[in-house]
């Protein structure tokens, strides 16, 4: 079977991206718009890590709903954390894995969709840099989560981040020392 055109293969992934922010925008009767996004207008949103930049495609953040391309660089990690209003995510580049409270990780690649319900815990990597569409029926926010499930910082939640995740095998190495 012959290769098919690069345009054909993005065909699929242009109707996902109609189909998750067409629920946003459905009853605002904006006219027509195409966006082309300047990554060097990018800017990190308000407490995300420095890792993360977006381009808001339609719509305001501030007051939603919007759409935006964010990339993340690799090794970016996102704590666990909740949003007022739902979040739906297009993947189109690179590699991840999300994190449900309560579920397994779920790695994510180009084409993967994923939903999150309002105030449901998630947590995301990036190993590779990679690149998502993200759509919201409301004003952006985010509500990071400590250990014990209660509301901490932007600052706590970054400083958490930087604590070496070496602790619990440098505790079972030391135990097994002495034994």
């Amino acid at each position: 079977m012959p290769a098919r055109p690069w345009t054909l293969s993005l065909m699929p992934l242009c109707l996902a991206v109609l189909v998750v922010a067409a629920p946003a925008f459905a009853q605002q009767g904006a006219a027509p718009a195409v966006v082309t996004p300047d990554f060097a207008k990018a800017v990190t949103p308000p407490n995300l890590p420095p890792c993360v930049k977006g381009v808001v495609l339609e719509g305001n953040p501030r007051t939603g709903p919007y759409v935006a391309l964010s990339r993340e660089a690799a090794g970016c990690r996102i704590p666990r954390h909740w949003h007022t209003t739902d979040e739906r995510v297009l993947w189109i580049r690179g590699e991840g894995t999300i994190e449900m409270q309560g579920g397994q990780p779920q790695a994510v690649r180009s084409g993967s969709f994923y939903f999150i319900p309002s105030r449901q815990i998630h947590s995301g990597t990036c190993p590779t840099a990679c690149e998502f569409f993200l759509s919201r029926a409301g004003a952006a926010d985010i509500h990071y989560v400590g250990p014990d499930g209660n509301e901490i910082s932007f600052e706590e939640a970054m400083a958490a981040l930087k604590k070496p995740a070496a602790k619990k095998s440098s505790a079972k190495k030391a135990g097994a020392k002495q034994d």
